[in-house]
C-alpha cells in the first residue's frame, strides 16, 4: 500500500497526528500504512497527482495563530492550473478527510543545555507563536529562527548538537531522535486550547459518511462589489446551511493576471456534503450562477478522537 504522508521531516506534529489517526480511530482498524516526508505542500500535491502516494496529511488551521494559507493558495491553484490550460478533466488533489490533533508543545534541546544558556529557538512560525508568551517570560533574550516545520528544527538542533540551540517540537521528535532532551513541556500560551486541524488529502473525492459528521470546503470568486459577501452567504442561510468557517483573501493570481489586487478568494467550510444533503447541493448551484470561480477543494468526512476517563475513543 503508499505511504500516508506529511511535508515535515521525521518526528514532526503531522507525523504524530497521522499516527495517531490510524492507530486509534475506528474508521482506519487493520489499516497498514508507513509514512514519508515532503519538504513543501507542492511536492505533496505533486506526489499525489504521480501515485507515490495514497493520502497526505497536512495542516490547515490552529486554533490559537489561525489559518495555514499556503495550504489553502497550493489547493486551489492547483484546481485552476488544469482547467486554464484547456485540461479540464486532469487530476486533482481532493479534501478527503479532517482530523484535529492536540499535544503539548515541548523545548528539546542536545544534552546538557539548560534555560539560561539557550541563546536560539527553533520552530515553525506558528508554533513560535503560540509559545510566545512562555519565551518571553523563560527564555527573553533567546533568538526565534523560523524553520520548514517542526521536524526539520528538531533535527537540524539534533544534528548541531549545540546545546545554546533548542527546538519546540513534540514527543515524536524524541522518539525519533536520540541526540535531544526535553527542557520543558506545556510550553503554549493557552495550553488547554491549542489544537490544530488537518486536512488529508487524495486523488479520488471522498464521500461523506453522515456518522463522521461530513463537511463540504469550497473556495469562491468573486468581484469586489457591494453585496459579495451577502450574496454567497445568502445561498447557505436561506437553505439552513451552517456556514463553520468563512475567511476572504485578495487573490494574487487574478491579481497579476488581471492587475487588479483587490479580487478576492472567499474560503468557506459549510456543514454537509451534496451527496447527502440536497440543500448543500442547491447552493453550490445558485453560487455558480453568479460567482467568477466556484471550487470544490473536498467533501468529506470529520474524524475525531475524544479522550474519556484517559482513554482515545474514536466518534
Amino acid at each position: 500500500m503508499a505511504p500516508e504522508n506529511t511535508i515535515d521531516a521525521p518526528g514532526s506534529y503531522s507525523q504524530a497526528a497521522i499516527e495517531r489517526l490510524f492507530t486509534r480511530h475506528s474508521a482506519f482498524t487493520g489499516r497498514v500504512f508507513s509514512t514519508r516526508s515532503y519538504p513543501s505542500e507542492e511536492k505533496l500535491q505533486q506526489a499525489i497527482l504521480d501515485g507515490e502516494l495514497e493520502l497526505g496529511l497536512i495542516a490547515i488551521e490552529n486554533s490559537h495563530t489561525g489559518t495555514l494559507h499556503t495550504t489553502l493558495t497550493m489547493l486551489v491553484d492547483g484546481r485552476l492550473s488544469p482547467v486554464r490550460a484547456g485540461l479540464a478533466n486532469a487530476p486533482r488533489v481532493h479534501v478527503v478527510g479532517e482530523y484535529i490533533h492536540a499535544e503539548p508543545h515541548r523545548l528539546l534541546a542536545p544534552p546538557g543545555a539548560t534555560l539560561e544558556g539557550i541563546e536560539e529557538v527553533r520552530s515553525h512560525p506558528h508554533v513560535l507563536e503560540q509559545c510566545s508568551r512562555w519565551l518571553d517570560d523563560h527564555v527573553p533574550r533567546a533568538r526565534r529562527v523560523a524553520e520548514l516545520g517542526t521536524g526539520w528544527a528538531s533535527k537540524a538542533i539534533n544534528e548541531l548538537g549545540d546545546p545554546s540551540i533548542a527546538a519546540i517540537a513534540g514527543e515524536k521528535a524524541l522518539e525519533h531522535y536520540d541526540n535531544l532532551i526535553e527542557l520543558a513541556q506545556g510550553i503554549e500560551t493557552y495550553p488547554s486550547a491549542t489544537f490544530t486541524r488537518f486536512w488529508l488529502l487524495g486523488l479520488e473525492p471522498a464521500k461523506g459518511e453522515r456518522h463522521h459528521e461530513p463537511r463540504t470546503s469550497l473556495a469562491i470568486r468573486t468581484k469586489n462589489r457591494p453585496g459579495a459577501l451577502f450574496r454567497v452567504l445568502a445561498c447557505f442561510a436561506l437553505r439552513d446551511i451552517n456556514v463553520c468557517t468563512i475567511e476572504c483573501r485578495p487573490h494574487v493570481r487574478g491579481a497579476v493576471e488581471a492587475h487588479s489586487p483587490w479580487d478576492y478568494t472567499m474560503y468557506l467550510d459549510v456543514d454537509g456534503v451534496p451527496d447527502l444533503d440536497p440543500g448543500v447541493c442547491e447552493a453550490i448551484m445558485n453560487l455558480r450562477e453568479f460567482a467568477d470561480d466556484v471550487i470544490l477543494l473536498g467533501s468529506y468526512p470529520r474524524y475525531t478522537l475524544e479522550v474519556m476517563n484517559g482513554t482515545w475513543t474514536s466518534t
